[in-house]
């Protein structure tokens, strides 16, 4: 075994170690309140404000014990965008109904919006997207409970959820913790 297969497979193992794990948000040990959201789970990767930039999270239907924590950043606007491919064990077409709950900063009124990718009639995304719903919160918390999201192999296999706020917050940073599950 040469040097370089060697380093290769600890550069390997230290990514591995890297990626699991988990955030968790701590007070400072400035003596300060501690942060209004505490999150362990799948950390939020930049860039994902944009559609095509969409950070993909796991295939629905599947219960996720692991929130995604991400982060609103600048005052003004911060939309982060998660990607949910469908894959339910049965190829007809049927509705996955799905439990979105997000929290925040008390002072922040976030609101989550649901799409779907288009596609054209070969099957290829058209890089349009289906709205299917916005729903807002209040005092930092969304909660959206049997969300139906329809399923049809060839043409509704994904879900992309985008979440805002609105402008502007209290901070220039504010955590939240976003929890799905069917």
């Amino acid at each position: 075994m040469n040097l370089l297969n060697l380093l290769g497979g600890y550069i390997v193992v230290a990514s591995l170690i890297g990626c699991s794990i988990k955030h968790e948000e701590s007070g400072g040990d400035d003596g300060g309140p501690p942060p209004p959201v505490s999150c362990e789970g799948v950390l939020e990767v930049e860039p994902n404000g944009e559609y095509e930039q969409a950070q993909l999270v796991t295939v629905l239907p599947q219960y996720s014990p692991d929130p995604i924590c991400g982060e609103y950043v600048g005052v003004w606007e911060d939309v982060d965008f998660y990607k949910f491919w469908l894959q339910p064990t049965n190829p007809n077409h049927q509705i996955i109904f799905l439990n979105v709950v997000l929290e925040t900063d008390k002072e922040i009124t976030p609101y989550i919006s649901f799409y779907q990718s288009e596609f054209d009639h070969t099957g290829m995304p058209t890089g349009d997207y289906q709205w299917l719903g916005t729903f807002f919160g209040e005092d930092g918390r969304v909660d959206i409970l049997d969300f139906p999201v329809p399923y049809y192999w060839g043409s509704k296999m994904d879900l992309v959820l985008a979440v805002e706020h609105i402008t502007p917050l209290p901070t220039s940073e504010a955590p939240y913790k976003l929890s799905f599950w069917n």
